[in-house]
């Protein structure tokens, strides 16, 4: 059985997105991917891809959609209320408003 790690993920996608995977988005922004894909691949979360799709949903045509909020409002939602501060402060750096 092969094994994906959520590094892998990250940066496999960094280099689609014609980055170096060493760029990374900081990280606070890195810890909650991390969070995200280990809740969408594990099976113990509410997010999780395999206890979220159902025969009946994957033929949905809004079925990713729907499972794009589900992981907002399971997963990325309540992380990012637990720490407003940290992703004000990074906002205010990468919208030029702010000390950095």
């Amino acid at each position: 059985m092969a094994v994906v790690t959520v590094s892998a993920i990250r940066n496999e996608i960094w280099r689609a997105a014609g980055a170096q995977a060493a760029d990374g988005a900081g990280a606070e922004a890195g810890r909650l991917f991390h969070r995200i894909v280990a809740e969408a691949l594990g099976d113990a979360s509410a997010a999780s891809w395999a206890r979220f799709f159902s025969p009946e949903r994957l033929r949905e045509d809004a079925a990713a959609e729907s499972y794009s909020r589900a992981l907002y409002e399971e997963v990325l939602g309540p992380a990012l209320a637990a720490r407003p501060a940290v992703f004000e402060e990074r906002r205010r750096r990468c919208s030029g408003s702010g000390k950095g």
